[in-house]
């Protein structure tokens, strides 16, 4: 019989004293989407936080799934279905039935192993000031843990979840109980009924993507993702449509504000 790793509980005060603390999110939004919007969301705090439909579909999806691993052992797999509430839209119900058969396969071929020692764990690393919130780790064996993503968007960036998993892997080395298991990265789609396994960024990298950010806050530096095209002086967007700053700020921070039309 496997040996079952036993993860120590989070500590909330803790967590809440490293609000400051760098975020997956906050390094994904500084280095995938804007440096200004970073700023402006997170140390002027002038952007608050708006629940749209794909976070809402994301966090009740999350919710449920940490329900359900935390008690569907206890019920035959049979069972496990009527675990979905007719509350479920029809855009959640498919996914979370492709889930819970994927659980059901899962269960079946390694029952001992297959309730996650961890849902919804939280980690601060005070060398690094980062914290996060990982979805699943599962034990695999007695030498391998998986670390699991849960993914309900309707896209797939490997190069974002690339970063991600490397931000969870510099994480993950503050936790002494899984000093020396390896780790596996897998991500589960439940949109597109798919489960993707990745390697994370190579430490070096996440440990200078974090540099970077805490540099920029020091010296207030940071650049925009928006661009001005001089003949037209509509501004272009790398990322998509972005309302954040008007054409005046992307002007100065372009270094181009004397094209402005008086």
């Amino acid at each position: 019989m496997t040996s079952r790793i036993v993860l120590s509980m989070s500590n909330t005060s803790e967590w809440d004293d490293a609000h400051d603390y760098l975020s997956k999110s906050r390094v994904v939004l500084f280095h995938k989407t804007c440096q200004i919007k970073y700023r402006k969301q997170y140390i002027e705090k002038c952007i608050p936080y708006e629940e749209t439909h794909a976070t809402t579909i994301g966090s009740r999806y999350h919710n449920f799934m940490e329900l359900f691993m935390a008690v569907a052992d206890k019920y035959p797999t049979d069972q496990w279905h009527t675990f979905i509430h007719p509350d479920f839209t029809e855009e959640e119900i498919p996914m979370l039935k492709w889930t819970i058969d994927l659980e059901i396969e899962r269960y079946k071929s390694n029952p001992e192993l297959w309730k996650p020692i961890a849902l919804e764990y939280q980690i601060v690393d005070h060398e690094h000031k980062i914290r996060g919130i990982i979805d699943r780790i599962d034990q695999i064996d007695g030498s391998t843990v998986n670390i699991i993503e849960y993914k309900t968007s309707k896209s797939h960036d490997k190069a974002k979840l690339q970063m991600e998993f490397g931000f969870y892997d510099l994480l993950l080395d503050a936790v002494p109980e899984l000093e020396g298991y390896k780790r596996k990265y897998t991500v589960i789609y439940p949109r597109f009924q798919k489960v993707i396994e990745l390697n994370p960024s190579r430490r070096a990298t996440t440990e200078k993507r974090i540099k970077d950010i805490f540099d920029a806050i020091e010296n207030d530096s940071f650049k925009p993702a928006c661009g001005i095209d001089v003949d037209t002086m509509q501004l272009s967007y790398k990322y998509g449509y972005c309302n954040i700053c008007t054409l005046e700020e992307i002007a100065v921070y372009n270094g181009i504000n004397q094209y402005l039309p008086s």
